[in-house]
């Protein structure tokens, strides 16, 4: 029976390609420690899944290409906060442990460290804040991911036709360059010699809209928000304004200006952008389609490899 299992999960069929079973696993391991899954009511009926999961991994021959696609869905569900849970990401990580050894799922486990690492390190600059009696307008919160340790370089966003081009840094507004400014100061004093850099094209952020019929909370890419802010202090602006407000180069501004206009919050007559105060949503609260971080993993985790 075993025999038979690995030669069905491992089958190319009728193709010279890769076996697509480390992908459609990973994909359904995915969907089990996402948020949002209505096929799971509970936390034991999710560790089940985990359970069946790591027993079909067992029959994946090429181990090396299911950590590839696994690490870039996790980094996912953790950069964009859609896990379940820390602790239930940790129980599918030791699973794959226990069948391939503590080296196969290293990788796996600094990111899980990093966001642990993270989230107390956001507490104690907030404590830093308090003592010093500041306070932002805005909320802030960072990842600290270590260079290396991630799927994603400190260039994500880069078009691969242009690698040498640095696409992450823009004029970030105010309100934000106030936070980053603030964390520096406190993160280069705790840690004198590291280096940080703030790669925006995998940053988010909520915002809060006051000026339609009714109130909307939305999270979208620091592109998408940092767009939105230039119409508080005008009602219409052109891409040319928007170009040399924001700095974005142009592939960027075009992508982040077209899943603004797709979605109607930004309404688009000639060159002119002006806010849609009339903008109608049947969900009150939502994520902001964008072709940033996820995409970009989507391309490389569907990227035929061959072997």
């Amino acid at each position: 029976l075993n025999r038979a299992m690995t030669k069905m999960v491992n089958s190319t069929g009728d193709t010279k390609k890769y076996p697509r079973s480390s992908e459609l696993l990973v994909r359904h391991a995915d969907h089990i420690l996402r948020k949002g899954n209505k096929n799971t009511s509970s936390l034991s009926e999710i560790e089940d899944q985990l359970r069946n999961f790591i027993d079909l991994f067992k029959y994946v021959e090429d181990k090396d290409l299911f950590q590839r696609f696994y690490s870039k869905k996790l980094a996912n569900r953790l950069i964009h906060n859609t896990s379940v849970s820390i602790e239930l990401e940790e129980v599918a990580i030791s699973g794959l442990k226990d069948r391939c050894g503590y080296e196969y799922t290293s990788p796996l486990q600094r990111m899980l460290i990093d966001m642990k690492v993270s989230d107390d390190l956001t507490k104690e600059f907030d404590q830093h804040l308090e003592q010093k009696n500041e306070k932002f307008n805005v909320g802030f919160s960072v990842n600290i991911l270590q260079s290396g340790a991630w799927p994603f370089s400190a260039n994500a966003g880069v078009p691969e036709e242009q690698p040498d081009k640095n696409t992450v840094d823009f004029n970030v507004p105010s309100d934000l360059a106030v936070c980053i400014d603030k964390f520096k100061t406190f993160y280069n004093k705790k840690y004198s010699g590291r280096r940080l850099r703030f790669v925006f094209p995998l940053s988010n952020g909520t915002v809060v809209l006051n000026h339609t019929p009714r109130q909307y909370t939305i999270t979208m890419s620091v592109h998408q928000l940092a767009v939105l802010l230039i119409f508080n202090d005008k009602d219409s602006s052109t891409k040319a304004e928007i170009t040399e407000s924001l700095g974005l180069d142009k592939p960027e501004l075009e992508k982040t200006l077209t899943t603004l206009v797709d979605s109607k919050l930004v309404k688009l007559e000639a060159d002119n952008y002006t806010i849609n105060s009339d903008y109608v949503n049947k969900k009150s609260k939502f994520k902001l389609p964008t072709s940033t971080v996820k995409d970009h993993a989507e391309k490389e985790l569907n990227r035929p490899t061959s072997r």
